[in-house]
C-alpha cells in the first residue's frame, strides 16, 4: 500500500475497515506497507496520517485481489506403447480467470502453446519431464509438470513365406523384422495349436520339415521383447496340395531282341521315368530299346506331376526271357506224290511252328498241322499246306520266346 510522501515527523496508521466504525484494527504503521496472504476479492484499506499530534481525516483505497489459478498436468504414456501411437499431454486449469494461455516445454527442445499437445509416433526418447505454465486473463500464472515414462513396444511382425506347397515339402515362415533384447519370445499360432501348447517352437522361424493336409490354414505371430508384446501379425495362409496317387502301370515280360517300350495310361502334366543304366525320360510311353537285352532288365520307376505336385512312385518290372534253342528239322522226303509229308525234330519245345513254302503268316500258321505241341506233324496230300519246297522249324519255349529258324530242309 502507498500513502504518499511525508516528513519524518509524520506517523501512519492503516486500518482494515473504516476507523469511524469503532471496530477497525490497525494492520500496518509504515508508510508503504506490504500485506500478505490476502484472500481473493476486493479489499478496502483505510489510512490516517498524524502530524504534530493532529490526525488527518481517514482516507481509503480499494485493492482488487485476483484469484490465483492452479493447473494439473498429465499424460497417457505407458510401457509397451504401440510405436505408431500418439502421446497426449493434458493441462487441467482450476480457479483463476479464463481464458487461459499455456506454455509447454520438455525434452528434445519440445515447446507448445496448445492446451493438450500431441507427441506423434511414440518413441523411447520422448520420455522425460514436461512443464506447463498457465497464465489466466488477469496475468496470474501457475505451473505444473508431468513425467512421461514410455517404452516403445516392438513393431508388428510382417510374415514372409510360401503360400502353396505340395504334400511332403518343407515350409518356413519368418518375420521381416529382426527383434533384439535380453528376453525375446516368439508365440506362433497355427492349425496344430500354438507355441504355448507345444505345437511350434519358440523361434524366429516356424519350420515344418514335411507339410501335410493337417498344416493347411492360417498362421500368426506375436513377439514379446523384454516384456513388451507386439500386436498379433496379419495371418499367413498355407495351402497344401495332397500327393497324387501313383500312376497306373503294368510289369513287362518280353524276349531277348524284342522292342522294349514302357508306359502308363495315366494322363498327367509331366512324366519322370528313371531306370537301369541311368535311363531317364519325360515321355508318357518311352521306348527303352529296339533290341532288348539283359542290361535292360530291372525296375523302371515313374513319377507323374499333377497340379504341380509329384505323385507317389509306380514301378514297372521288366523281365527279358532267353530265346528257345534252335531245333534240327528232319523229314521223310524224298516222297512220292500222294504220300504223307512227315516233319519231326528231337528238340523239346513248348510249341512248334512248321514253316513251309507258304510262309509264316498268322493265317498260314493257324493251320493246326503247322502249329503243334508235339515234335512231329504229318501233312496229308489233301491239306493246303502239303507242298514241296523249303521247310524250316521254329521252336517256342515255355516263356513264349521263339528260336531262330532251323537250317532249311528241301522237300521233293
Amino acid at each position: 500500500l502507498a500513502g504518499g510522501t511525508y516528513s519524518d515527523a509524520i506517523t501512519f496508521a492503516w486500518y482494515d475497515s473504516d476507523p469511524a466504525s469503532g471496530t477497525a484494527s490497525v494492520i500496518a504503521t509504515s508508510e508503504n506497507p506490504t500485506i500478505n496472504d490476502l484472500p481473493a476479492g476486493i479489499q478496502e484499506f483505510w489510512l490516517i496520517v498524524t502530524s504534530n499530534n493532529c490526525p488527518s481525516l481517514a482516507g481509503s483505497v480499494r485493492v482488487v485481489i485476483n484469484e490465483i489459478p492452479s493447473v494439473t498436468a498429465s499424460n497417457d504414456g505407458t510401457e509397451c506403447i504401440d510405436p505408431m501411437a500418439d502421446l497426449n499431454l493434458s493441462a487441467a486449469p482450476v480457479d483463476g480467470q479464463s481464458p487461459y494461455t499455456y506454455t509447454w516445454t520438455g525434452p528434445n527442445n519440445f515447446a507448445s502453446i496448445e492446451k493438450n499437445p500431441v507427441l506423434p509416433n511414440a518413441a523411447n526418447d520422448l520420455s522425460g519431464t514436461y512443464v506447463v505454465v498457465l497464465t489466466d486473463a488477469n496475468g496470474c500464472t501457475a505451473q505444473a509438470s508431468t513425467t512421461i515414462d514410455v517404452t516403445q513396444g516392438p513393431n508388428e511382425p510382417f510374415l514372409t513365406g510360401i503360400g502353396t506347397l505340395c504334400q511332403g515339402e518343407s515350409f518356413s515362415l519368418t518375420a521381416e523384422q529382426t527383434y533384439t533384447g535380453i528376453d525375446v519370445h516368439y508365440e506362433w499360432t497355427g492349425p496344430l495349436g500354438s507355441t504355448t501348447s507345444g505345437a511350434y517352437a519358440d523361434a524366429a522361424t516356424l519350420a515344418i520339415d514335411a507339410v501335410s493336409v493337417a498344416d493347411i490354414g492360417a498362421y500368426n505371430l506375436q513377439v514379446t521383447v523384454d516384456g513388451c508384446s507386439t500386436v498379433i501379425s496379419q495371418p499367413h495362409f498355407l495351402s497344401v496340395t495332397p500327393t497324387p496317387e501313383a500312376p497306373l502301370v503294368e510289369d513287362i515280360v518280353i524276349c531277348i531282341g524284342d522292342l522294349l517300350q514302357i508306359g502308363t495310361e495315366t494322363a498327367a502334366e509331366n512324366y519322370q521315368w528313371t531306370g537301369p543304366n541311368g535311363f531317364t525320360s519325360t515321355d508318357q510311353n518311352p521306348f527303352v530299346s529296339a533290341n532288348a537285352g539283359p542290361t535292360d532288365v530291372g525296375d523302371y520307376v515313374l513319377v507323374v506331376i499333377q497340379d504341380g505336385c509329384p505323385s507317389e512312385p509306380a514301378t514297372v518290372n521288366v523281365s527279358i526271357n532267353s530265346l528257345a534253342d534252335v531245333a534240327t528239322l528232319r523229314t521223310n522226303g524224298p516222297i512220292c506224290e500222294g504220300e504223307d509229308l512227315v516233319l519231326e525234330t528231337s528238340a523239346t519245345c513248348e510249341m512248334y511252328q512248321w514253316i513251309g513254302p507258304d510262309g509264316n503268316s498268322v493265317e498260314t500258321l493257324a493251320n493246326p498241322l503247322l502249329t503243334t505241341t508235339t515234335n512231329t506233324t504229318t501233312i496229308p496230300a489233301n491239306d493246303v499246306a502239303y507242298d514241296a519246297g523249303v521247310w524250316t522249324l521254329i521252336c517256342l519255349n515255355g516263356e513264349g520266346c521263339a528260336s531262330s529258324a532251323s537250317e532249311p530242309v528241301e522237300v521233293v
